[in-house]
């Protein structure tokens, strides 16, 4: 992140060319002129509920008057994302307006180090599996993997976050979990990717202050939901979208509470009620 902070500052005081050239001038987008960021983190996987967060988040934009890009942070692959840039929760990062929508090569790079790839991948299926389980408890699911997200098709007898991580970290290895789609997908990927991260790069990528960041999110949804509430950008808690989260399955009773974790008296978290107009949320950030 420091030597694409330096980048980027070398880029800005460098005088542009006339005959340079970049895909999002040619097509005329340029993310990186934007002021702010709305990043729609809402963990619903209806259709319906996804209409709804889509609409909030676009109405909002367009309220803006245009210097507020948007950006959607998902559980989900490339594939099933919608307008898809992170995905697979933080494991990938994609710009759907290239002319070719692949994966970032550069942020795969960050995320890439201290990958244990194929031996976490082969350790999965035993540790992940709670007493008693079937393989098909947690089964890989070849359709959602990717290369650096290894995921797996969680049924009722899977452990929780906390005790995985436990028991791969006795092995050496060190990796973030998240279980999504409501506790029938777990993603393991890099313990340098998450949804966060993969924002604070966008931040940078974009020359875009994580304070005119706002993230919407959902009351309920994916383990690392509560990793996106707190910091320096602006948190929008969306209530009723999801009625089924994943928190059940991120720590042990005997672990720390979630309010050990964020502080939601923060003025930075902010509660909307279900039929706020998009002009409150403009107001909000």
């Amino acid at each position: 992140m420091d030597a694409l902070r330096r980048r980027r500052a070398t880029a800005t005081d460098r005088p542009a060319t006339a005959n340079s050239s970049s895909p999002s001038r040619e097509n005329g987008h340029a993310p990186g002129r934007r002021q702010g960021l709305l990043v729609l983190a809402v963990d619903c996987y209806g259709a319906e509920q996804m209409k709804r967060a889509l609409d909030v988040a676009l109405s909002a934009a367009a309220a803006a008057g245009g210097p507020l890009g948007c950006v959607l942070a998902t559980g989900m692959t490339v594939a099933e994302a919608v307008d898809a840039l992170v995905c697979s929760s933080g494991a990938e990062l994609c710009y759907p307006w290239k002319e070719v929508a692949a994966a970032d090569e550069e942020y795969a790079g960050h995320v890439a180090f201290r990958w244990p790839g194929e031996y976490v991948r082969a350790a999965m299926p035993r540790l992940g599996k709670a007493d008693g389980a079937q393989d098909a408890d947690l089964a890989v699911d070849d359709a959602a993997c990717s290369v650096h997200c290894h995921a797996y098709a969680a049924a009722s007898k899977v452990k929780k976050v906390d005790s995985i991580r436990q028991s791969l970290r006795m092995r050496g290895f060190r990796c973030n979990l998240v279980y999504t789609r409501a506790c029938t997908r777990l993603n393991v990927i890099p313990l340098s990717a998450s949804r966060r991260r993969a924002l604070r790069y966008l931040s940078i990528q974009w020359g875009i202050d994580l304070s005119k960041v706002a993230v919407l999110v959902s009351g309920k949804g994916d383990t690392d939901r509560e990793r996106l509430l707190p910091g320096v950008h602006r948190t929008l808690v969306l209530p009723g979208l999801v009625s089924h989260g994943s928190e059940e399955l991120l720590r042990d009773p005997d672990g720390f509470l979630a309010e050990d974790v964020v502080a939601m008296d923060s003025p930075n978290i902010i509660t909307l009620t279900e039929d706020q107009a998009a002009a409150d949320i403009i107001e909000a950030i």
